[in-house]
C-alpha cells in the first residue's frame, strides 16, 4: 500500500498574485483614441438577473441577507459581470453571520455600462 503524499500548502506564483489596474485611465496613451466600449447585455426580463439588474440600476445596494429572491446572490451577481454589468464589492458585517457578508453596488462608471445605459435611454450609437 502507498502512501499519500505529505501535504504541501499551495502557493500562489507572483504573476497570480498581481493586482492589474486597468482603468480607461491609465489605458488612455496621449493621442491615441480608445475604441468604444461594447454595451453591456441585458438580461431577459422576469429573470433574477434582471430584478437584481433592477435594484443596482436604482442605487440600491444588494446584500445577500436582505435579497429574499434567492439565496445564490453571489452567482446572478458574477453573471451579471460576465455580461459588461460589473459591481463593486465591499464586505459588511451583518447581524446573525458570524463572518463578514459581500454587499455589491453598480459600477455604474464602467464603459460597458455608460454605452448600454446610453443606447437604451437615449438611442444613441455609441
Amino acid at each position: 500500500m502507498k502512501k499519500n503524499a505529505p501535504f504541501q500548502e499551495k502557493k500562489q506564483s507572483a504573476v497570480t498574485k498581481a493586482k492589474f489596474n486597468t482603468s480607461r485611465e491609465q489605458m488612455h496613451l496621449p493621442g491615441i483614441e480608445l475604441p468604444p466600449a461594447s454595451p453591456a447585455i441585458w438580461p431577459t426580463p422576469g429573470t433574477l438577473e434582471n430584478l437584481a439588474l433592477r435594484h443596482l440600476l436604482a442605487g440600491d445596494e444588494l446584500r445577500q441577507d436582505s435579497f429574499e429572491a434567492t439565496w445564490r446572490l453571489a452567482a446572478i451577481v458574477h453573471s451579471l459581470a460576465g455580461k459588461g454589468w460589473p459591481c463593486i464589492v465591499r464586505m459588511v458585517s451583518s447581524q446573525g453571520h458570524a463572518r463578514p457578508i459581500a454587499a455589491y453596488r453598480l459600477d455604474i462608471e464602467a464603459p460597458a455600462v455608460q454605452t448600454a445605459l446610453r443606447r437604451h435611454w437615449v438611442g444613441v450609437a455609441a
